[in-house]
């Protein structure tokens, strides 16, 4: 199995973020959507009180009704609160569930960083030991150049000598002729 590319994790963290994001923003819908529905249950049981009252099914004055209508309240608040409990501990698991899942991303995350930073540490070091390399062959080339110039006046100096050595040879071959030259 390859090592994924760095355009495949950033890939992955940006689709980590946009998840993340996703859940932030529904997580806070549902907190509104669910205070307003907490608001209307408990708005209903004040308006039932309210409508009893009214239509005389009890009577404010009457212990009996008013009783029965408390019994009621206080076991639509029990069922009520039940249920609240119950989606309040469905909620905590499923936080707790997606928590520990940011908590796995983080570590992976913080992983990804360490590795990152050790291959930055190990391409610096090469990237390094390659800037020395080209320092030191720059120099090399610039004192090969000088002495490609000194030889390129040596060669042209040796022509020089050649042509003035030949001369001188000449010359001496022509006063051996000379001397040795019989005379008639």
């Amino acid at each position: 199995m390859k090592p994924p590319t760095t355009n495949a994790v950033l890939a992955a963290k940006n689709v980590q973020r946009g998840l993340a994001a996703k859940i932030q923003e529904t997580s806070g819908l549902f907190r509104k959507k669910q205070k307003v529905y907490m608001d209307r249950l408990q708005g209903h049981a004040i308006k039932n009180q309210d409508l009893l009252i009214a239509s005389g099914a009890i009577s404010l004055h009457g212990s009996e009704g008013m009783s029965a209508v408390e019994e009621d309240m206080a076991a639509s608040r029990s069922q009520l609160s039940t249920q609240v409990q119950q989606q309040m501990d469905a909620q905590t698991q499923e936080r707790t569930r997606e928590l520990a899942d940011i908590a796995k991303n983080i570590a992976s995350l913080a992983d990804l960083f360490k590795d990152l930073s050790s291959l930055v540490i190990e391409q610096g070091t090469i990237l390094d030991s390659v800037e020395y390399n080209i320092e030191r062959t720059a120099d090399a080339m610039e004192g090969a150049v000088k002495e490609l110039k000194i030889a390129q006046g040596y060669q042209r100096n040796t022509g020089r000598r050649q042509c003035i050595f030949f001369l001188i040879l000449l010359i001496f071959a022509a006063i051996v002729l000379l001397i040795f030259k019989p005379r008639n």
